[in-house]
């Protein structure tokens, strides 16, 4: 399905936003840069409809499927735009992206699996959100949405939606409880838990998988998304006996690919 397209300035006047008291989350003065359309669009940028996180998106396929590794099958071409995507993290040039790409990555993995009968903390459910606006598009009004979940309630979906893993669409619908939480940013807390399961569901990565239509952001949508990612990844697995590829992985080496190519 795909809404009705309306063109949109590339770039947005810088605004300040409330500090959230952790520190990697650094939600103040972020200047409001639409980078994925400039990365699809330089000048200018093609919305196309409203995603249930309450962010505009682009359409991915803009990209297109000849700007894309999907079909390759040199193991080196696929460790390569693996192992690139720190550097292209760091080429966005955004310090507060840097901090929550690490943060997320890293630490926040750590702490998920070190509890017992894993949740997510509000501040974390914070700076996922964060982490997935600021690799797309900011959006104030989703920032205050998710801000605005009671920590109780947070705690309590983000426990069933983890005891619900590896089933694809569950964990999705339990997330999507919380305000200001769709798919993707519902994908986002579900890679950070287990990345060999869910991949992040991003419209760049999207747009490089053909068998896809466009981009529409919906837990429907995301189950195609995902399968699709998750049999490349075994795929991946089966053929690059050197490493074991996750579906997170494959998201992160086609994320690369497409910032890069455009």
């Amino acid at each position: 399905m795909c809404f009705p397209c309306s063109k949109i300035s590339a770039t947005e006047t810088t605004q300040r936003h409330s500090q959230s008291p952790i520190n990697l989350i650094l939600f103040a003065n972020i200047q409001a840069t639409d980078r994925r359309l400039i990365v699809a669009n330089p000048g200018d940028g093609y919305i196309i409809g409203v995603d249930g996180d309450g962010y505009d998106g682009y359409n991915g396929s803009t990209l297109g499927h000849d700007m894309t590794i999907w079909h390759e099958h040199d193991c080196k071409e696929w460790h390569r735009a693996f192992e690139s995507y720190s550097s292209v993290i760091e080429q966005q040039g955004d310090e507060r992206l840097r901090n929550l790409d690490r943060w997320y990555h890293g630490e926040l993995r750590t702490m998920l699996l070190g509890r017992v009968e894993p949740y997510l903390h509000h501040q974390e459910l914070e700076g996922i959100a964060g982490w997935k606006m600021k690799r797309g598009v900011w959006r104030e009004r989703n920032r205050r949405l998710v801000g605005g979940n009671p920590p109780e309630l947070v705690i309590e979906l983000s426990r069933k939606a983890f005891g619900e893993v590896p089933d694809l669409r569950k964990p999705i619908s339990t997330l999507s409880h919380l305000a200001g939480v769709g798919p993707a940013t519902a994908s986002a807390v579900l890679a950070a838990y287990a990345p060999e399961v869910y991949p992040f569901f991003d419209e760049i990565v999207a747009g490089q998988i053909p068998s896809l239509d466009a981009v529409a952001f919906t837990a429907k949508y995301y189950t195609a998304y995902a399968e699709a990612i998750r049999q490349r990844s075994a795929d991946l697995t089966a053929t690059c006996t050197h490493k074991s590829w996750t579906p997170h992985e494959v998201d992160q080496a086609l994320w690369a690919v497409g910032v890069r190519n455009t």
